[in-house]
């Protein structure tokens, strides 16, 4: 995933420690579900239910992904709107445990550490590789390579 999401090993992927709970499996389907599936006539009519369930249908190609969604109120404390988009501020649900950086990334390790602030050393901070044998990002154990 990380040519697909993270600019090409560029990028850089955040683990965070949450409740099971908060998380749905997503379903991978090989027909995109249509109205009548949903026993609706209109998109106007779709339930609360019905519309979670719509979001976490996805192509059946992208199984390998083997996703997990959540689904977070708006409108409640700790989301904060810059422009376009949301964040969930952290908080005692919601910690990172760890970051996972690209090989290409042009960040150093000390960025890192100082965007995370005060959490910086509870957080798993490392670089990944492609496996030298099989086709899976890994745990890159060379500090050197950090730029």
């Amino acid at each position: 995933m990380w040519a697909h999401y993270a600019d090409s090993y560029k990028g850089m992927a955040i683990g965070f420690e949450v409740p099971s709970k908060a998380f749905y499996k997503v379903n991978y389907v090989k027909k995109r579900p249509t109205k009548a599936d949903l026993g609706i006539t209109k998109y106007e009519d779709i339930s609360i239910e019905q519309m979670k369930e719509m979001t976490r249908v996805k192509a059946s190609g992208w199984r390998y992904e083997q996703e997990y969604r959540s689904f977070i109120n708006l409108g409640q404390n700790g989301v904060v709107k810059e422009g376009d988009n949301y964040f969930q501020l952290m908080n005692d649900n919601f910690m990172p445990i760890e970051v996972i950086v690209g090989p290409r990334t042009p960040l150093k390790k000390s960025q890192i550490v100082k965007a995370l602030g005060p959490i910086a050393g509870d957080v798993d901070i490392f670089m990944s590789r492609g496996d030298f044998a099989d086709f899976k990002v890994v745990r890159q154990n060379q500090d050197s390579m950090w730029r």
